[in-house]
């Protein structure tokens, strides 16, 4: 689809849906801009909204408001990251776009795999890679342990409704992170609360070192909420910056665990811990979500800010070397910060042109 004809389609759309054609494409650039911090190649994780809008369109040839954002995006990484980037699918996407079940036989697994890749490829005409669960015994294993990680989530999910939840806030130092008081005890900060009584689910599939962050985020809003609790601590204490991870994972109004798919990239897609990870010279993946889900994006875009530190210098002589280590190793990181402002300054000055090209052709009024 051409851009003149994505445009015409936009024309087509409600004053409504033109508001939140816009609202996508700009969810999607935030995105992108914030992964060029991390040094390229890249990867183009695909969430399956984005699946779900192709086959809609496919389905019943009307275009939405998101389906229009997409072609204007790809559109856009066509022209200006053609040679810079893979885009991938992960597991989960499999899983929602097989409506949640596990493959149970090669055909079964090679209708889905090949229809998600046929799908893309042929509508928005780039190729589509996966990551894991290629093969039939893959996908049979990714997928079989996303279910039972699913069922593990969903139960700790419902344990956290009916827990007691009563806290002391204000108490002797150790063991938790707070604000010292004139009394000698320490006032808890409800983040430092919430992490220290997160205990492990065992995952299999999702990595629970950075999954734990979105239950500790249920755990902090529970703590909050609890009547019991010392509301004069949360008064002084605005929420944490995981606090918004509970909207991207959490039970329905009818018990429905919803966000398993925002989960898995979140975890691989977090700016912050990939950053981390390519620190040192260590060779990682950049990986960027493209996904139209607004509270994955809020999350994805929280957890973006990255900084960059030599870690404590111990003095003597012992410890010259080591130091010495520690200081070229944050010069080296330095160069990788600035070397991504450079990137997202020129990805911007690419995008601006690329708007002042088509705005016209889609105006909301």
């Amino acid at each position: 689809m051409t851009i003149d004809e994505i445009a015409n389609r936009f024309q087509l759309l409600s004053l409504a849906s033109k508001r939140r054609f816009h609202l996508n494409l700009r969810g999607l650039f935030i995105q992108l801009m914030s992964g060029l911090a991390l040094r390229p190649p890249y990867r183009l994780a695909l969430d399956a909204n984005v699946f779900i809008r192709l086959e809609e369109f496919q389905r019943e040839r009307k275009a939405s408001e998101g389906l229009l954002a997409i072609y204007v995006y790809f559109e856009f990484i066509k022209r200006y990251l053609s040679h810079h980037k893979d885009i991938i699918f992960f597991p989960t996407a499999l899983y929602e776009f097989n409506r949640k079940r596990n493959v149970g036989s090669t055909r079964e697994h090679w209708d889905v795999f090949n229809g998600m890749r046929t799908l893309f490829e042929t509508t928005i005409e780039l190729e589509l890679l996966a990551d894991r669960a290629v093969t039939f015994d893959e996908a049979q294993f990714y997928l079989g342990r996303i279910a039972k990680d699913i069922k593990r989530i969903h139960k700790t999910l419902e344990t956290y409704e009916t827990n007691d939840w009563t806290f002391d806030f204000v108490r002797p130092p150790g063991g938790f992170l707070g604000v010292r008081r004139s009394d000698l005890n320490i006032e808890v900060l409800p983040c430092s609360a919430a992490n220290e009584l997160f205990k492990p689910l065992g995952l299999d599939y999702f990595r629970e070192d950075r999954a734990r962050l979105f239950f500790c985020s249920h755990i902090e809003n529970h703590l909050r909420g609890w009547p019991k609790n010392d509301k004069a601590v949360f008064a002084k204490h605005q929420e944490s910056v995981q606090d918004c991870l509970r909207k991207v994972l959490y039970l329905s109004e009818s018990g429905v665990l919803r966000g398993i798919g925002d989960l898995d990239l979140f975890i691989e897609c977090n700016v912050v811990s990939q950053f981390s990870e390519q620190s040192n010279g260590r060779s990682a993946s950049s990986t960027i979500s493209v996904s139209l889900d607004e509270d994955l994006i809020v999350a994805l875009n929280a957890f973006s800010s990255i900084s960059t530190t030599s870690g404590p210098m111990i003095g003597g002589e012992a410890n010259a070397d080591d130091n010495s280590a520690k200081m070229k190793a944050y010069v080296r990181d330095m160069k990788r910060v600035r070397e991504g402002a450079q990137r997202e300054r020129e990805i911007a000055e690419k995008l601006k042109s690329f708007w002042i090209e088509i705005e016209n052709r889609f105006k909301v009024a």
